[in-house]
């Protein structure tokens, strides 16, 4: 647990603590429980998911030619 500093385990815990609780009151009503189904297929769109695709890969050419031309570090990048 020592990779995470106080705001990513703070983020973490409110994080679960959102989704137990989601989950929790769907299971209550139904009119929520359909709500909850219609955002997770409206996330899994085709477009929404070729954004992300097309946005983390330029970002990922982007940090590999700045990596290559000596002007960015990948230790810049704060990964756990």
């Amino acid at each position: 647990m020592d990779q995470f500093n106080t705001r990513e385990i703070a983020s973490i815990t409110w994080g679960t603590i959102f989704i137990v609780a989601l989950i929790f009151f769907s299971l209550k009503n139904p009119q929520l429980r359909n709500s909850l189904i219609a955002l997770i297929k409206a996330f899994f769109q085709t477009k929404i998911i070729t954004s992300i695709i097309f946005t983390t890969s330029y970002l990922a050419l982007i940090i590999l030619l700045l990596s290559q031309l000596k002007i960015w570090d990948f230790s810049q990048i704060d990964v756990c």
